[in-house]
């Protein structure tokens, strides 16, 4: 030792695989942040209930059922459009999704897959998720541009809701761009 604590890690790494029980790729042994500290297990299960609400997510998009959607945000929640429009508050949001979710998608759903989650604290995580475009019978629509979404989720009364949604298309090309 070098006299400096250890400071474990408090980003998961989640395996790119559509198993319900995934498991971390990397967890830390014990993390603390504001005097607050939190075991393997505790991670583990909070992993998991995210996992749970992306699934969620897709489920109700498939779905088209806005009102089931609309219990997986915060009250207060705020959401971007991949197309970069901003909705504030659970009422503007619930106004746009019962308009948009049962109708303008047609034939077109998702899948949804949680790659990496950062804890920003006991009770936040900021979660990154690939979203698949696919048809009725879950056949990729190559046409379509994936979806990188980033979720802020904050877990209140043992629950994790979406507290922050930004929803982003992929765009390959201008990520080669950036990356000359």
């Amino acid at each position: 030792m070098n006299g400096k604590a250890s400071v474990p890690s408090r980003v998961f790494f989640v395996h790119r695989s559509h198993a319900t029980k995934q498991k971390p790729v990397s967890t830390p042994t014990r993390a603390t942040e504001r005097g607050t500290s939190w075991s393997d297990a505790d991670r583990i299960r909070d992993v998991d209930a995210i996992k749970l609400v992306v699934a969620a997510i897709e489920e109700t998009q498939r779905n088209r059922n806005a009102d089931r959607f609309m219990q997986l945000l915060s009250p207060d929640a705020v959401w971007v459009t991949a197309f970069g429009k901003r909705l504030t508050g659970w009422d503007e949001i619930n106004g746009f999704t019962q308009k948009v979710l049962p109708s303008a998608l047609g034939d077109q759903f998702a899948t949804c897959e949680v790659v990496h989650i950062t804890f920003l604290g006991d009770g936040a995580a900021a979660v990154n998720v690939h979203q698949r475009p696919v048809d009725k019978q879950g056949a990729p629509i190559k046409s379509e541009a994936e979806g990188r979404p980033l979720y802020i989720m904050t877990r209140e009364a043992g629950k994790w809701t979406i507290a922050i949604g930004q929803g982003t298309k992929l765009q390959p090309e201008s990520i080669d761009a950036q990356s000359k």
